[in-house]
């Protein structure tokens, strides 16, 4: 039996939490009904209009301007992601020893 195939999504340039929220429920009915696909919401990057400004200069924002609203986010949700990655159950057994072989044989490069 195979686990349902479940994506994260961020909600990006959004005017508010009311808007990220419409989003992802109007998001996730159309995927889960069409796709058979679980959302796991894991956060909003809010609308800025320094974004632009980071883009032309060929800068991410958080290093244009760290104090912004949408880099705090941005730097939010990676630590999520992170805390996610360390709760992760470790594979083990055979699954384990093939993903080890596979990560040997690509990394030798």
């Amino acid at each position: 039996m195979s686990e349902k195939t479940v994506v994260k999504m961020i909600a990006n340039q959004v005017r508010g939490k009311k808007e990220a929220d419409e989003l992802f429920q109007k998001l996730g009915v159309v995927v889960n009904k069409f796709l058979d696909i679980d959302i796991d919401y894991l956060g909003a990057i809010p609308y800025d209009v320094n974004m632009q400004r980071a883009v032309m200069h060929q800068k991410p924002l958080s290093v244009a301007d760290p104090d912004a609203l949408a880099s705090q986010s941005v730097e939010k949700i990676a630590l999520s992601l992170l805390d996610m990655e360390k709760e992760k159950p470790r594979a083990v057994g055979i699954k384990q020893l093939f993903s080890n072989v596979i990560r040997m044989k690509f990394n030798r490069r």
